[in-house]
């Protein structure tokens, strides 16, 4: 798959781009940037997780000061996703499929695929579980861009990450992080992250299909 000659760059790179977003509205703190970002995304109808962009949306068109925002924003990450303590909405894969155990055999699983792929967390992250949802989220960014790049063994990567690692989980911290707060902007972080993966599982499989259609031999 040299240069991706088989698949929509377009569609790649907004793959890409959400799931990068998304790591970014769950890594502590909050940046002004991703807000931006957030408040200029057009919610169109043909955009699959509208519902949720036009509730966080709805969220930051209310305030009038961005540094309020961001302060009670973060303020109300640290209780549902930081801790001290047990968070409201404990964002590790671990806790949702491993009796609320922390780095369990979830983390080892997603860590196993960092370390194929030589993703080596940053300075900032080598305490964070590896089965945190940011980077879950990110490790999909990251092979949504090799894909870019015309990596076919990304896409059957994806494919096998999304399904064994995130589906496994993400509605059930969903549901949990929409539960535990009554701000709308995480209620509405909650919809657009259920919504993308359980979208990307389907397109994932019409990237392969349209990759064997298109070299008449079986690639996953």
């Amino acid at each position: 798959m040299k240069n991706n000659k088989y698949l929509d760059q377009e569609i790649l790179s907004d793959r890409v781009g959400i799931y990068s977003l998304l790591r970014t509205l769950y890594s502590y703190p909050i940046s002004k940037t991703s807000l931006d970002y957030i408040s200029n995304l057009e919610a169109d109808k043909n955009l699959s997780f509208q519902d949720g962009l036009k509730k966080m949306q709805s969220s930051l068109q209310h305030e009038q000061h961005l540094n309020e925002i961001l302060d009670r924003l973060n303020i109300e990450m640290t209780q549902l996703l930081e801790g001290p303590g047990l968070p409201k909405a404990p964002p590790f894969a671990s806790f949702y499929l491993n009796n609320k155990m922390l780095m369990g055999p979830s983390a080892v699983s997603a860590r196993n695929f960092y370390l194929k792929w030589l993703v080596v967390p940053s300075s900032n992250e080598i305490n964070i579980p590896s089965d945190h949802i940011a980077l879950e989220l990110g490790f999909m960014a990251h092979l949504g861009q090799r894909m870019m790049e015309g990596d076919e063994k990304a896409l059957l990567a994806s494919k096998d990450f999304i399904n064994q690692n995130l589906v496994t989980w993400v509605n059930k911290f969903c549901d949990t992080l929409s539960l535990a707060t009554s701000n709308e902007f995480y209620k509405g972080l909650a919809d657009v992250t259920k919504t993308v993966v359980q979208n990307d599982v389907l397109m994932l499989d019409e990237l392969i299909n349209e990759v064997e259609a298109k070299t008449n031999k079986n690639i996953y």
